[in-house]
């Protein structure tokens, strides 16, 4: 996941992007509501976003204020952790 064009700014795209080790790809799991975590970016400090609080498939996904909103909370499963290349620790 990468912040477009390293933006800090709220409304910022998230989009799929090739690794390239920046700090608008890297990201922040914090404990949230129940199960829950928020997503933030380590560039901006801004929470992954779904756009107004939309449920509609194809709903663009951004970076926003960190509200504690149910389009900013997260819910991991086993099923959604794909192996693959990853970058390098930091």
């Amino acid at each position: 996941m990468d912040v477009h064009a390293a933006d800090t700014g709220d409304g910022a795209n998230v989009q799929q992007h090739a690794y390239n080790g920046g700090d608008n790809q890297r990201w922040r799991l914090v404990p949230a509501a129940g199960d829950g975590y928020s997503i933030i970016s380590i560039n901006s400090g801004m929470c992954l976003d779904v756009k107004g609080e939309e449920t509609a498939d194809g709903t663009n996904v951004q970076q926003a204020r960190c509200n504690g909103g149910d389009n900013q909370i997260w819910r991991l499963s086993p099923e959604s952790i794909v192996p693959g290349p990853a970058g390098p620790p930091r």
